[in-house]
Protein backbone atom coordinates (compact mmCIF):
# COMPACT_ATOMS: atom_id res chain seq x y z
CA UNK A 1 0.00 0.00 0.00
CA UNK A 2 2.99 2.37 0.61
CA UNK A 3 4.49 1.31 -2.58
CA UNK A 4 1.32 2.38 -4.23
CA UNK A 5 0.60 5.54 -2.49
CA UNK A 6 4.55 6.88 -3.39
CA UNK A 7 4.13 5.57 -7.21
CA UNK A 8 0.73 7.67 -7.04
CA UNK A 9 2.67 10.92 -5.76
CA UNK A 10 5.42 10.41 -8.20
CA UNK A 11 2.85 10.42 -11.19
CA UNK A 12 1.17 13.38 -9.88
CA UNK A 13 4.22 15.23 -9.46
CA UNK A 14 5.37 14.51 -12.48
CA UNK A 15 1.97 15.82 -14.56
CA UNK A 16 2.03 19.11 -12.34
CA UNK A 17 5.56 19.58 -13.51
CA UNK A 18 4.96 19.49 -16.91
CA UNK A 19 1.48 21.36 -17.37
CA UNK A 20 2.44 24.34 -19.57
CA UNK A 21 2.26 27.34 -18.43
CA UNK A 22 -0.21 30.11 -20.18
CA UNK A 23 2.27 32.25 -22.73
CA UNK A 24 2.23 35.64 -21.54
CA UNK A 25 0.59 38.38 -24.06
CA UNK A 26 3.42 40.62 -24.63
CA UNK A 27 2.56 44.58 -23.65
CA UNK A 28 1.11 46.66 -26.85
CA UNK A 29 4.22 48.82 -28.16
CA UNK A 30 4.09 52.54 -26.83
CA UNK A 31 1.86 54.29 -29.23
CA UNK A 32 1.34 58.27 -29.83
CA UNK A 33 -1.10 59.55 -32.12
CA UNK A 34 -0.71 63.02 -33.95
CA UNK A 35 -3.01 64.61 -36.77
CA UNK A 36 -2.13 67.45 -38.82
CA UNK A 37 -5.34 70.01 -40.06
CA UNK A 38 -5.73 72.83 -42.38
CA UNK A 39 -8.29 74.62 -40.17
CA UNK A 40 -8.93 77.56 -42.63
CA UNK A 41 -7.92 80.67 -41.51
CA UNK A 42 -12.05 81.77 -40.69
CA UNK A 43 -11.91 81.01 -36.95
CA UNK A 44 -15.54 78.82 -36.12
CA UNK A 45 -16.83 78.82 -32.23
CA UNK A 46 -14.82 77.66 -29.26
CA UNK A 47 -16.68 75.24 -28.94
CA UNK A 48 -17.27 73.21 -32.48
CA UNK A 49 -13.90 72.94 -33.15
CA UNK A 50 -12.81 72.27 -29.39
CA UNK A 51 -15.10 69.07 -30.25
CA UNK A 52 -13.80 68.17 -33.00
CA UNK A 53 -10.39 68.35 -31.44
CA UNK A 54 -11.13 66.56 -28.80
CA UNK A 55 -12.81 63.61 -31.01
CA UNK A 56 -10.01 62.70 -33.23
CA UNK A 57 -8.40 62.20 -29.35
CA UNK A 58 -4.64 63.10 -30.55
CA UNK A 59 -1.32 63.51 -28.18
CA UNK A 60 -0.15 66.14 -30.71
CA UNK A 61 -2.15 68.34 -33.09
CA UNK A 62 -0.63 70.13 -35.76
CA UNK A 63 -2.72 73.44 -37.00
CA UNK A 64 -2.17 75.37 -40.07
CA UNK A 65 -3.84 78.43 -41.22
CA UNK A 66 -4.26 80.02 -37.83
CA UNK A 67 -3.66 83.66 -36.70
CA UNK A 68 -4.58 85.14 -33.66
CA UNK A 69 -8.15 84.89 -33.35
CA UNK A 70 -7.61 80.89 -33.81
CA UNK A 71 -5.43 81.12 -30.81
CA UNK A 72 -7.83 82.88 -28.47
CA UNK A 73 -10.69 80.12 -29.76
CA UNK A 74 -8.53 77.07 -29.40
CA UNK A 75 -7.10 78.30 -25.78
CA UNK A 76 -10.71 79.10 -24.47
CA UNK A 77 -11.86 75.77 -26.02
CA UNK A 78 -8.41 73.23 -25.44
CA UNK A 79 -6.28 75.08 -22.89
CA UNK A 80 -7.19 71.83 -20.12
CA UNK A 81 -7.01 69.27 -22.92
CA UNK A 82 -3.33 70.86 -24.43
CA UNK A 83 -1.33 72.25 -21.58
CA UNK A 84 1.38 72.69 -23.86
CA UNK A 85 0.72 75.42 -26.96
CA UNK A 86 2.55 77.21 -29.81
CA UNK A 87 1.46 79.63 -32.04
CA UNK A 88 3.93 80.83 -34.96
CA UNK A 89 1.95 83.82 -36.29
CA UNK A 90 4.51 84.79 -38.74
CA UNK A 91 3.70 81.57 -40.79
CA UNK A 92 -0.16 80.54 -39.56
CA UNK A 93 0.89 77.53 -37.54
CA UNK A 94 0.26 76.06 -34.42
CA UNK A 95 1.39 73.16 -32.61
CA UNK A 96 -0.90 71.84 -29.39
CA UNK A 97 0.28 68.78 -27.43
CA UNK A 98 -0.68 66.96 -24.16
CA UNK A 99 3.17 66.07 -23.97
CA UNK A 100 5.58 68.63 -23.36
CA UNK A 101 7.70 70.36 -26.42
CA UNK A 102 11.12 71.13 -26.09
CA UNK A 103 13.51 73.10 -28.68
CA UNK A 104 10.17 74.75 -30.34
CA UNK A 105 11.18 77.29 -33.33
CA UNK A 106 9.00 78.81 -35.59
CA UNK A 107 9.72 79.46 -39.28
CA UNK A 108 8.68 81.77 -41.88
CA UNK A 109 8.41 80.06 -45.36
CA UNK A 110 12.10 81.58 -47.47
CA UNK A 111 9.58 81.77 -49.94
CA UNK A 112 7.70 84.83 -47.45
CA UNK A 113 3.97 83.05 -48.07
CA UNK A 114 2.92 80.32 -44.60
CA UNK A 115 5.64 78.78 -42.42
CA UNK A 116 6.66 75.89 -40.30
CA UNK A 117 7.46 74.85 -36.89
CA UNK A 118 9.95 72.22 -35.99
CA UNK A 119 10.19 70.79 -31.86
CA UNK A 120 11.32 68.02 -29.90
CA UNK A 121 8.30 66.16 -28.49
CA UNK A 122 8.46 63.66 -24.95
CA UNK A 123 6.76 60.89 -26.29
CA UNK A 124 6.24 57.23 -24.66
CA UNK A 125 8.72 56.32 -27.18
CA UNK A 126 11.19 58.76 -26.33
CA UNK A 127 12.22 61.81 -27.93
CA UNK A 128 10.27 62.76 -31.45
CA UNK A 129 11.24 65.32 -33.50
CA UNK A 130 7.89 67.01 -35.24
CA UNK A 131 8.03 69.49 -38.03
CA UNK A 132 4.38 71.00 -39.19
CA UNK A 133 4.51 72.32 -42.30
CA UNK A 134 2.26 74.43 -44.55
CA UNK A 135 4.10 74.96 -48.02
CA UNK A 136 3.25 77.56 -50.33
CA UNK A 137 0.97 76.85 -53.30
CA UNK A 138 1.98 77.51 -56.82
CA UNK A 139 0.80 80.83 -58.49
CA UNK A 140 -0.74 81.35 -61.47
CA UNK A 141 1.88 84.21 -63.46
CA UNK A 142 0.57 87.46 -62.31
CA UNK A 143 -1.93 86.13 -59.79
CA UNK A 144 -2.83 84.27 -56.28
CA UNK A 145 -3.13 80.04 -56.52
CA UNK A 146 -5.58 78.04 -57.88
CA UNK A 147 -6.83 74.47 -58.22
CA UNK A 148 -4.90 74.30 -61.67
CA UNK A 149 -1.88 75.80 -60.29
CA UNK A 150 -1.63 73.67 -57.27
CA UNK A 151 -2.32 70.67 -59.13
CA UNK A 152 0.85 71.68 -61.80
CA UNK A 153 2.71 71.66 -58.16
CA UNK A 154 5.44 74.29 -57.14
CA UNK A 155 8.48 72.43 -57.73
CA UNK A 156 11.88 73.09 -56.70
CA UNK A 157 10.51 76.02 -54.71
CA UNK A 158 9.11 73.21 -52.13
CA UNK A 159 12.70 71.76 -51.70
CA UNK A 160 13.52 74.88 -50.76
CA UNK A 161 11.21 75.45 -48.01
CA UNK A 162 11.71 71.97 -46.95
CA UNK A 163 15.80 72.82 -46.49
CA UNK A 164 15.31 75.28 -44.56
CA UNK A 165 12.68 73.50 -42.26
CA UNK A 166 14.36 70.17 -42.29
CA UNK A 167 17.88 70.43 -43.37
CA UNK A 168 19.14 67.10 -40.89
CA UNK A 169 16.26 65.02 -42.21
CA UNK A 170 19.06 61.97 -43.93
CA UNK A 171 19.60 59.73 -41.13
CA UNK A 172 16.86 61.24 -38.50
CA UNK A 173 14.89 57.56 -37.59
CA UNK A 174 12.51 59.37 -35.27
CA UNK A 175 11.77 62.48 -37.31
CA UNK A 176 7.55 62.85 -38.19
CA UNK A 177 6.84 65.61 -41.13
CA UNK A 178 3.65 66.73 -41.76
CA UNK A 179 1.31 69.07 -42.59
CA UNK A 180 -0.46 71.48 -45.68
CA UNK A 181 2.02 70.45 -48.68
CA UNK A 182 0.23 72.10 -51.56
CA UNK A 183 0.92 69.18 -53.61
CA UNK A 184 -0.65 65.83 -53.81
CA UNK A 185 3.10 63.85 -54.51
CA UNK A 186 5.32 66.80 -56.39
CA UNK A 187 9.06 67.45 -55.69
CA UNK A 188 8.66 68.04 -52.21
CA UNK A 189 7.31 65.22 -51.04
CA UNK A 190 9.69 63.34 -53.57
CA UNK A 191 13.10 65.30 -51.71
CA UNK A 192 11.90 63.63 -48.76
CA UNK A 193 11.28 60.30 -49.55
CA UNK A 194 14.62 60.45 -51.32
CA UNK A 195 16.01 61.13 -47.78
CA UNK A 196 14.25 58.04 -46.28
CA UNK A 197 10.92 58.99 -45.19
CA UNK A 198 7.58 57.65 -46.25
CA UNK A 199 4.20 59.04 -46.82
CA UNK A 200 2.06 56.25 -44.76
CA UNK A 201 -1.24 58.30 -46.08
CA UNK A 202 -0.05 57.64 -49.50
CA UNK A 203 0.70 54.49 -48.33
CA UNK A 204 -2.89 53.62 -46.74
CA UNK A 205 -5.36 55.78 -48.73
CA UNK A 206 -3.29 56.69 -52.18
CA UNK A 207 -6.64 58.11 -53.62
CA UNK A 208 -7.68 59.65 -50.02
CA UNK A 209 -8.85 63.35 -50.29
CA UNK A 210 -7.75 65.41 -47.56
CA UNK A 211 -9.20 68.99 -49.77
CA UNK A 212 -12.19 69.92 -51.43
CA UNK A 213 -13.20 73.01 -53.26
CA UNK A 214 -16.13 73.60 -55.61
CA UNK A 215 -16.04 75.04 -58.83
CA UNK A 216 -18.43 76.66 -61.16
CA UNK A 217 -21.97 77.88 -60.71
CA UNK A 218 -23.43 76.94 -57.92
CA UNK A 219 -20.62 74.78 -57.24
CA UNK A 220 -21.15 72.12 -59.14
CA UNK A 221 -17.58 70.99 -60.18
CA UNK A 222 -15.76 69.20 -57.20
CA UNK A 223 -12.06 69.17 -56.57
CA UNK A 224 -10.94 66.79 -53.96
CA UNK A 225 -7.34 66.67 -54.08
CA UNK A 226 -4.92 64.81 -51.51
CA UNK A 227 -2.49 67.93 -50.17
CA UNK A 228 -1.77 66.73 -46.47
CA UNK A 229 0.57 64.36 -45.79
CA UNK A 230 2.26 62.87 -42.85
CA UNK A 231 5.86 61.20 -43.40
CA UNK A 232 7.90 59.22 -40.71
CA UNK A 233 11.35 58.58 -40.37
CA UNK A 234 12.95 54.56 -40.67
CA UNK A 235 12.74 54.56 -36.99
CA UNK A 236 8.78 54.80 -36.72
CA UNK A 237 5.99 53.53 -38.44
CA UNK A 238 1.78 53.92 -38.41
CA UNK A 239 0.05 50.95 -37.21
CA UNK A 240 -3.27 53.10 -38.28
CA UNK A 241 -4.15 56.17 -40.54
CA UNK A 242 -7.23 57.76 -41.22
CA UNK A 243 -8.66 60.82 -43.03
CA UNK A 244 -11.62 62.85 -40.18
CA UNK A 245 -14.19 64.88 -41.27
CA UNK A 246 -13.91 68.77 -42.41
CA UNK A 247 -15.96 70.28 -40.01
CA UNK A 248 -16.17 73.72 -41.45
CA UNK A 249 -12.77 73.34 -43.00
CA UNK A 250 -11.91 72.76 -46.70
CA UNK A 251 -9.32 70.17 -45.77
CA UNK A 252 -9.49 66.94 -43.26
CA UNK A 253 -7.74 65.82 -40.58
CA UNK A 254 -5.43 62.80 -41.09
CA UNK A 255 -4.86 61.19 -38.02
CA UNK A 256 -1.82 58.60 -37.83
CA UNK A 257 -1.01 55.91 -35.12
CA UNK A 258 2.64 56.15 -34.50
CA UNK A 259 4.91 53.17 -33.28
CA UNK A 260 8.55 52.69 -32.69
CA UNK A 261 10.36 50.52 -35.05
CA UNK A 262 11.76 47.32 -33.50
CA UNK A 263 15.18 46.81 -34.96
CA UNK A 264 15.82 49.91 -36.54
Amino acid sequence: MGRFLLLLLCIVGVACSTTPREASTPPPPPMFRIVTWNLYYEPRPAEQIATAIRAIDADVVCLQETNPPWEAVLREGLTMDYPHMFFNHDGGTAILSRLPLVDVVPHRSPLGYNGAITANIATPLGKVRVVNVHLHPAFEKGGGPTVASIVRGAGQEHIQELEAYVPHADGDERLVVLGDFNEEHDEGLKWLERRGLRDVLREAHPRGATFTQRLGPRGMFVVNLQLDHVLVGSGLRAKRVTIGEAAGSDHRPVVADVVFEWGA
